[in-house]
């Protein structure tokens, strides 16, 4: 690349350094690098586009840092959306279970009465009606039946 002179120059910097810290840094790196450049000059202008060089690519990281915690979130939210889906599902299972297994006593119960004895059920009281009286029984028509739900039999 050919140098630019000097009359076609249109901007310049200039800069001071007012820290022995920063004085320190910036001459042990002259004495590192000075035997790769043709001026002074032209070293410092290495050094301070590699800074600006670094200061942009820092931003676009800072950037993709914040996009990357965001879809982070995102993910975590998406998780817990699922996980609550999972649990409406299994809850509508449950509830579905639950009914059917009422519903399929109850109408057994009314069909084997009303077959076996003839027997007329408004005559009875709703406590002697609904009062449950095996257990077991109730509970393995339930399981059967949630697994049916699970299977997607039903």
């Amino acid at each position: 690349m050919s140098r630019i002179k000097t009359k076609n120059l249109k901007s310049r910097f200039q800069f001071r350094v007012y820290d022995e810290d920063e004085f320190n840094l910036l001459t042990r790196a002259i004495e590192q690098n000075k035997d790769k450049f043709y001026s002074l000059n032209d070293l410092i202008k290495y050094f301070a586009l590699i800074g600006a060089d670094k200061m942009i690519g820092d931003h676009a990281l800072n950037q993709s840092i914040n996009f990357s915690e965001i879809r982070r979130h995102l993910e975590s939210i998406d998780n817990r959306l699922e996980n609550i889906e999972g649990e409406q599902r299994m809850n509508f299972i449950e509830t579905k279970t639950e009914l059917l297994a009422g519903q399929a006593i109850s109408n057994l119960n009314t069909n084997l009465l009303r077959k076996s004895t003839g027997i007329n059920l408004n005559n009875y009281t709703p406590e002697w009606k609904y009062s449950s009286h095996n257990e077991y029984e109730l509970e393995k028509i339930k399981k059967e039946t949630r697994g049916d739900l699970l299977n997607g039999r039903k």
